[in-house]
């Protein structure tokens, strides 16, 4: 099914991993990350998980799954005030991340 965005454009979905220099700071940044979703309007759909297993060396603290109508929004999205306030906060946090950006409409999605 086609999910068309701005103009005809595929919708996207930006995925990041984030793996934190201080594990304590988890819930402070996942709830900027909230902060994001809620006030920037560019942002359609926000998923925001932090990791069950927890395996040193293979699983990532959290991650965040935001939906754009497309890859320009995702632009506007990282050029928002509140992005460009506390997104230097946030990249200071990091020890590592994973980041990918899917076209929805080339996604393979299987429903039961």
């Amino acid at each position: 099914m086609p999910r068309c965005g701005r103009e005809g454009e595929s919708m996207v979905k930006s995925i990041g991993f984030y793996k934190l220099k201080d594990y304590e700071k988890l819930d402070a940044c996942m709830a900027i990350f909230k902060e994001f979703a809620e006030n920037i309007p560019a942002i359609l759909h926000s998923e925001i998980g932090k990791d069950i297993l927890r395996v040193e060396g293979i699983t990532y603290d959290f991650t965040v799954m935001n939906t754009f109508e497309s890859k320009e929004t995702f632009a506007e999205f990282r050029a928002h005030p509140l992005h460009l306030e506390k997104g230097p906060w946030l990249r200071e946090q990091w020890a590592d991340i994973k980041m990918m950006m899917l076209d929805l409409d080339e996604m393979i999605t299987v429903e039961k």
